[in-house]
């Protein structure tokens, strides 16, 4: 077995036909040295490089990567670009629990495995677990690695990679919060001292000018919040208006505008959004489906699936498509964000970098190969909608400090122009009168308070559970503290023969104290009040508004 395992390479049958040369490089490094980060940007073939590398190390593998969608693809990318066979690959994560291998194979899994604590962990994960701890692996590929920055991951991972005999660490940036940040260059140098050192960075300008990433034309669009979001906005507290502020009316215009105008020139368009209201509206004004963590698995592969094969041309998307996942297409349309994160900037622009690539014919010289590219390379679009004197201006300008380090200007500007072309086009914008404003007021304003309760209901179980657990170890500890022997096997044996009783009693003191914790709020009246607020001081009759919409 050893000896097949040891001839696993790229075969180039795939859709690696060709290497490029900053991989070359970066391969060179990779096996001259046995701890190693490589820094690249989305769709510059990072895959490549951490599974080459991996399989040049040995036979015993075990790679991590973000998701269980993630884990299928880079399974796929094994089976599909090298002569390793599907056998010898597994996959654990939360959809997929295929058994560990013996002698040689792949082992993928996600960050979540190694960050979940030994008591959360089922007997099967635990068998996982204990199998990857005693395992020494020949390489340790970690795609996405700034995951491992995780206060929940680090502890388990450092013991993984301790013993590894190879670790090849990918990621597009080397922390995930903010550029610029007082804390970075700590960061950074603590991620080098236990992960692995820099050996290799590959800027995005320079591949861009390769031919080997698509061209980036990147804009930043100002959207003012509309009187009436405006009123409700001063009415509501701090944490109301963070759904105030993530998708007023002319943002919505500029989002349908821009979206319209995109597809229309034959772009695979797709906007990325945080919350499941603004995915809910945006879905609704775009007519198209929503790519979220609400849809089943199979609904969510076989969504990332149309989209490969551009069946499918328009579609909302939350952060499930954030990372690690191909999803080439020509322009994106980022609509809300999760603060200052440097990660999700640079990932949701590397969905639109990928460009075909170009096989080089044995008549090439550098030269003509490097204009066949540049005449293949495709342009794409990202667009950032901020509205207007809100906390998104603020994270607007964290996002352009990392865009503009790594050699790009993001021009700024307003709604109203991009939503008066539209209109010049022909294209219907939609949320013209005060009607249809006032509705997605409504609907803003109760699910965010759905938010709230469930968020309440959640605390309110989980402390129901922790009670009933402290009592537990108490009873265990009573147990442990019993003399005669004989009485303490049966206490133990009863406590043990418990174990569905007591889950069944936990998730029943769960159920009432969030059924307690949401009587306690009064949804209709809030809205109704925001409404009536909103309407007196816009000039509008005040109306009786029916109880407010709940949001499954």
């Amino acid at each position: 077995m050893s000896s097949d395992a040891t001839r696993w390479c790229v075969t180039g049958s795939g859709k690696w036909k060709e290497e490029r040369g900053y991989q070359t490089e970066a391969l060179a490094l990779l096996s001259e040295h046995d701890r190693s980060i490589i820094v690249a940007p989305p769709g510059s073939g990072k895959s490549y490089i951490g599974i080459k590398a991996s399989l040049n190390a040995g036979f015993r593998i075990l790679m991590i990567t973000w998701s269980a969608e993630a884990c299928l693809q880079l399974k796929a990318d094994i089976v599909e670009n090298t002569n390793v066979d599907a056998s010898f690959v597994r996959i654990f994560n939360s959809k997929r629990r295929d058994d560990p291998f013996r002698g040689a194979g792949i082992l993928i899994i996600t960050y979540w495995l190694i960050a979940m604590k030994d008591f959360k962990r089922a007997a099967d994960t635990n068998r996982i677990f204990d199998f990857i701890n005693r395992t020494k692996f020949h390489a340790v590929f970690m795609d996405e690695m700034h995951c491992a920055e995780a206060k929940c991951v680090r502890p388990n991972l450092q013991r993984i990679i301790m013993s590894a005999h190879k670790v090849i660490a990918m990621t597009a940036t080397l922390i995930r919060e903010g550029h610029g940040g007082p804390n970075e260059e700590e960061k950074i140098e603590e991620l080098f001292s236990w992960v692995a050192p820099l050996r290799y960075k590959i800027p995005w300008k320079t591949l861009e000018n390769d031919g080997y990433i698509a061209k980036l034309n990147i804009a930043e669009i100002n959207c003012d919040m509309g009187s009436e979001f405006e009123a409700a906005y001063s009415f509501t507290d701090k944490q109301t208006r963070r759904y105030v502020a993530v998708l007023p009316p002319p943002k919505v215009q500029a989002v349908k505008a821009m979206a319209d105008m995109l597809s229309s020139a034959g772009k695979q368009v797709i906007v990325f959004a945080d919350h499941g209201y603004s995915c809910s509206v945006l879905s609704e004004a775009l007519g198209c489906p929503v790519l979220d963590g609400e849809k089943t698995w199979n609904e969510r592969l076989d969504l990332v699936s149309r989209i490969k094969k551009r069946d499918l041309m328009l579609v909302v998307a939350t952060r499930v498509a954030d990372l690690a996942l191909d999803l080439p297409v020509d322009a994106v349309l980022n609509v809300d964000r999760k603060g200052i994160s440097r990660v999700q900037s640079a990932q949701r622009i590397g969905r639109a970098l990928r460009t075909p690539q170009v096989k080089r014919k044995a008549h090439y010289t550098e030269r003509k190969f490097l204009k066949k590219r540049l005449k293949c390379q495709k342009s794409c679009f990202v667009v950032t909608f901020v509205t207007k004197n809100t906390k998104e201006v603020e994270w607007a300008a964290h996002a352009r400090k990392f865009i503009n380090s790594e050699g790009y200007d993001v021009p700024v500007f307003e709604a109203a122009g991009i939503i008066d072309d539209a209109k010049t086009i022909g294209f219907e914008v939609g949320f013209e009168d005060t009607g249809e404003r006032l509705k997605l007021l409504e609907k803003c304003l109760a699910w965010q308070h759905e938010s709230v309760v469930k968020s309440a209901e959640s605390d309110a179980a989980a402390v129901a559970v922790k009670e009933n657990r402290e009592n537990d170890k108490k009873r265990a500890t009573l147990i442990e503290g019993i003399q005669d022997k004989r009485f303490k096997q049966r206490a133990k044996q009863r406590f043990k023969a418990g174990k569905e009783a007591r889950a069944r009693r936990d998730a029943n003191s769960a159920t009432v104290a969030a059924a307690k914790r949401r009587a306690s709020f009064e949804a209709p009246q809030k809205v109704k009040d925001v409404l009536d607020a909103v309407r007196n001081a816009c000039g509008e009759a005040s109306v009786e508004v029916e109880g407010a919409r709940t949001h499954a």
